[in-house]
């Protein structure tokens, strides 16, 4: 089920990832706004998987909907609820351009 603009109720950030390299040749990572107050749904993705507590559910897949024009990309990562997950797989929603859906997988700290 593909939200109408109605639905979406929740409100999420994107946050894209840099990196860099220390003088001792460390390269670390870190995530920094692009866009927030992105009103957005958050559905998970197997119809019998029930979103619960941010962060107590099992590695599961959600498709998080947001409206067009949005500069999200794969790698990226969505802020929902105070849950990172992040872009696995981005498409249009419904073929129009006007709808992103993408999936997304809880964040298990990679930074």
């Amino acid at each position: 089920m593909r939200p109408s603009a109605r639905m979406m109720t929740k409100v999420g950030a994107v946050l894209r990832g840099t990196s860099s390299t220390t003088a001792a040749g460390t390269v670390t990572l870190s995530f920094a706004s692009v866009e927030t107050g992105i009103p957005c749904a958050l559905q998970p993705s197997n119809p019998r998987q029930k979103v619960s507590e941010p962060g107590r559910v099992p590695v599961p897949a959600f498709t998080f909907y947001a409206r067009q024009p949005l500069d999200l990309r794969l790698g990226d990562r969505v802020v929902v609820d105070g849950t990172a997950y992040e872009v696995q797989s981005l498409g249009d929603g419904g073929g129009r351009g006007v709808t992103w859906e993408a999936g997304v997988d809880l964040d298990r700290g990679r930074d």
